[in-house]
C-alpha cells in the first residue's frame, strides 16, 4: 500500500519467513530470510542471516563465520543464556545463530582454541543497527526491526556497532576461571530519548569492558559469578549458588550489583529484562521435587538507587512466586501458580513527579487430563488484581483440546477474557510453527480461538498451519500506527512447510 495509506502499512500485512539449514560431516550452514508485516519485501531492513560453523579435533575446536551467538562469563561483558532453574552448557558457548530473532546475535567471525586446560575464545563482529539520527547522534537503538518514520522506512542500517571479544579460560576438573574482555565501537555516540531520565544510559563512541568470571561444579553444589569493570569507578557483579540439600530439595541464591554508570553492549545476565544497569538485588529460591510433586518458591528483591527508565527518582521492587504441580496419575496433572509483585510507578501532576506503589496479585490454576492415546484436554483459569491508584481485576478461562494420531497433531483453544485495563493482561503459551515461540497476550473483554495443525506428510515433507481470531466486545479499532485495523476482530493465518533432504 502507499505511504498515505491510513493504516500506515508500507508493505503488505503478510509475514514471510524462509530458513535453510544444512549439516554435513563437521560443518553446518544456515540461512534465514524474514519480512515482517508492514515491511516491503527484499528492501533494506528485512532480516537476513547467513552463518557457517565448522568443528575440529585439533587446537582449533570450532570456527564460526557470519551470524553466531556467543556466551561468556555471566553476561556482564557479553550475553549469556544462563537462567535460574536451567543450565548453561559449556558445549554451547559458541554456536551458529539460525533463529528468526532480529536481536542478540553477532555478524562476524569467532573461534575456540583449546590446548590442555587452556581455552581461548576470540571473536569480532560488525552489527548494523537502525535508528533515529539527530545532529549525528542516535536518539534510539532499534534491535528488533527497522525504524519506522511516519512516511517511509528511510533510515535502514543508519549506524553500526563493532565488537572485539576475547575470553581466556583455565578449565580444571571442577573449576573454570576466565578473564573476559570486550572492546566496543559505535558509529555514533548513543544519546537516549528523553524518557531515559538517567543520562548514565548514554554510550560513548568507544569503550572497553573487562571481567573475571568463575564456575565451580559439584554434583551437590554449583557456584558461578563474575565481576566486571568499565573504568575506574563503574563496575558490576553477579554471583549465584545452587545447593542440593538432599535428593529432593534444592536451594538457589543470587546476588547482583550494577553501578549506575556501568553498561555493556549485548550484555545479558539472568534477569527478566536482561538490562545490566543501575540495580542492586538478591534472589532466593527453594525447589522440592519428586515424581508426583513439584513445589517451587522464589523471592526476588531489587532497588534502583538512581533514576531509571520512566523514573525521575530511586525506586525498588520485590516479587514472590509459588508453584505447586501435582501428578495424580500418568494421565492426570494439577498445577497452581501464585505471583505477587510490589513495585513503584511514577505519575505526574501539574509538573510535579511523584511515586506510588503498584501491587500485583496473579493466580493461575491448570488441569491436564489425558483421555487416551489420542486425546488430551487442558483447562486453565487465571485471575489477577492490579492496584495502582484503583483496584483493577481480570480473569481468563481457556479450554484446550489436543488430538494426536500417527502423522497428525491438532490443538485448538477457546478462551474468554475479561480485564479492566491493559495492566490486567494475561500471557499464555500457544502452539505454533516450527522454530516459532508464541506467548500471546490476552486482554480487554474478548474471546480467543485458535487452531494449530501439524502433519508429517513423509520423511521429507512436513506441514504446519495455524489460524487464530480474537473478538473484542467494546472496540471499533484494534492496534495503533502501522498495525491499526478497523473493526472488533483480529485474525491471523500462518502456514509453514519444511523440506528435509
Amino acid at each position: 500500500s502507499s505511504n498515505n495509506d491510513s493504516s500506515k502499512i508500507i508493505g503488505s500485512r503478510i509475514f514471510q519467513y524462509l530458513k535453510l539449514n544444512s549439516k554435513w560431516n563437521k560443518n553446518e550452514l544456515s540461512l534465514v530470510l524474514e519480512k515482517d508485516a508492514g515491511e516491503s519485501f527484499f528492501k533494506p531492513g528485512n532480516l537476513f542471516k547467513i552463518g557457517f560453523q565448522r568443528n575440529y579435533k585439533s587446537v582449533i575446536k570450532q570456527l564460526n563465520i557470519g551470524a553466531y551467538s556467543l556466551q561468556i562469563g555471566e553476561g556482564l561483558v557479553h550475553s549469556n543464556s544462563f537462567y535460574l532453574g536451567g543450565n548453561n552448557s559449556t558445549s554451547k558457548i559458541l554456536k551458529i545463530n539460525k533463529s528468526s530473532s532480529e536481536s542478540n546475535y553477532q555478524l562476524g567471525s569467532c573461534l575456540i582454541l583449546k590446548k590442555g586446560i587452556y581455552k581461548s575464545i576470540i571473536g569480532f563482529a560488525v552489527n548494523p543497527r537502525s535508528g533515529k539520527l539527530n545532529n549525528n547522534s542516535i536518539e534510539s537503538f532499534i534491535d528488533d526491526g527497522v525504524f519506522d518514520s511516519k512516511n517511509r522506512l528511510n533510515l535502514h542500517h543508519s549506524s553500526w556497532d563493532a565488537n572485539f571479544v576475547i575470553s581466556n579460560q583455565l578449565d580444571f576438573h571442577k573449576l573454570t576461571i576466565a578473564l573476559n574482555s570486550k572492546k566496543s565501537n559505535l558509529s555514533h555516540s548513543f544519546t537516549p530519548e528523553e524518557k531515559y531520565y538517567n543520562k548514565d544510559y548514554s554510550l560513548p563512541k568507544n569503550f572497553w569492558n573487562n571481567s573475571v568470571s568463575y564456575n565451580y561444579f559439584h554434583p551437590s553444589f554449583l557456584s558461578r559469578g563474575e565481576i566486571a569493570f568499565l573504568n575506574e569507578k563503574d563496575w558490576a557483579t553477579t554471583h549465584f549458588i545452587n545447593i542440593l540439600i538432599d535428593e529432593n530439595l534444592t536451594f538457589d541464591f543470587n546476588y547482583r550489583y550494577f553501578s549506575k554508570g556501568y553498561k555493556s553492549l549485548h550484555s545479558n545476565t539472568y534477569k527478566k529484562h536482561s538490562k545490566i544497569q543501575n540495580e542492586a538485588g538478591f534472589y532466593v529460591g527453594l525447589i522440592y521435587n519428586t515424581y508426583n510433586l513439584n513445589i517451587i518458591g522464589r523471592f526476588d528483591y531489587y532497588k534502583n538507587t538512581n533514576p531509571k527508565y520512566l523514573m525521575h527518582m530511586p525506586s525498588f521492587g520485590k516479587t514472590y512466586n509459588q508453584l505447586i504441580r501435582y501428578r495424580a496419575s500418568d494421565s492426570l496433572c494439577f498445577e497452581i501458580k501464585y505471583s505477587f509483585r510490589l513495585s513503584q510507578e511514577e505519575l505526574t501532576d501539574n509538573n510535579l513527579d511523584y511515586q506510588i506503589r503498584k501491587s500485583e496479585h496473579r493466580l493461575t490454576s491448570k488441569i491436564k487430563f489425558v483421555l487416551n492415546e489420542f486425546w488430551m484436554i487442558s483447562s486453565r483459569i487465571g485471575y489477577n488484581n492490579i492496584l495502582i491508584q484503583n483496584s483493577n481485576n481480570g480473569y481468563v478461562v481457556s479450554q484446550d483440546l489436543t488430538y494426536r494420531k500417527e502423522k497428525h497433531k491438532i490443538t485448538l483453544r477457546i478462551a474468554i477474557v475479561n480485564s479492566d485495563t491493559w495492566d490486567n493482561r494475561f500471557y499464555i503459551y500457544e502452539n505454533d510453527m516450527l522454530h516459532n515461540f508464541s506467548n500471546s497476550v490476552y486482554y480487554d473483554n474478548s474471546s480467543r480461538f485458535y487452531l494449530n495443525y501439524n502433519y508429517k506428510i513423509n520423511n521429507k515433507w512436513q506441514l504446519w498451519m495455524k489460524y487464530g481470531i480474537t473478538s473484542f466486545e467494546n472496540k471499533t479499532t484494534i492496534g495503533s500506527g502501522k498495525n491499526k485495523i478497523s473493526g472488533n476482530k483480529k485474525s491471523l493465518l500462518k502456514w509453514q512447510v519444511r523440506f528435509s533432504f
